[in-house]
């Protein structure tokens, strides 16, 4: 969907959001990251991004930086299966066998699935981490929020086995 109307429908205007992403595009570029804001136009459905980080294995994770990169930085469209193809490839998958498999069903279902699974555990902010089965944390953190959050779940573990 366009992005402008994603960003009134989820935060009540474009306006409020930049407001949010602001913060987000600083830490990014303290990172030497690049975070484009306004070269972000549509709102993708990530179900094929998801099914090519799966299909990705061993290189799950470039898949997911390339992913990452091609929208945040380069704003680029992840509901064009071209430009899914040419990250896949990018990224050493063999762009004919991903062509076919975009065009087809596979893993539509165990994406849907997984997605929805998350869903119902109340997962609805990215990144999200579970930390010791038990802390869940979402969204962009600070460092210090992310350490206190890893060492409670450290604290309740070592409880956990000495209690046992």
């Amino acid at each position: 969907m366009n992005r402008e109307d994603y960003l009134t429908t989820k935060f009540g205007s474009p306006e409020r959001y930049r407001a949010i992403a602001q913060r987000v595009a600083q830490a990014a570029a303290a990172e030497g990251l690049t975070y484009n804001l306004d070269k972000i136009k549509r709102q993708p459905n990530t179900l094929d991004c998801h099914r090519l980080i799966l299909w990705a294995g061993e290189e799950a994770a470039g898949m997911k930086q390339r992913l990452m990169q091609l929208y945040f930085a380069e704003g680029g469209d992840l509901t064009d299966r071209e430009v899914l193809v040419t990250a896949a490839a990018e990224c050493g998958l063999d762009a004919e066998q991903v062509r076919e498999l975009l065009a087809g069903t596979d893993d539509v279902e165990r994406v849907t699935r997984d997605a929805d699974s998350a869903k119902e555990a109340g997962i609805d902010g990215v990144p999200c981490f579970i930390l010791g089965g038990r802390i869940a944390v979402q969204g962009a953190q600070a460092p210090e929020y992310l350490a206190q959050a890893i060492a409670r779940a450290a604290n309740e573990r070592a409880e956990q086995r000495a209690a046992s």
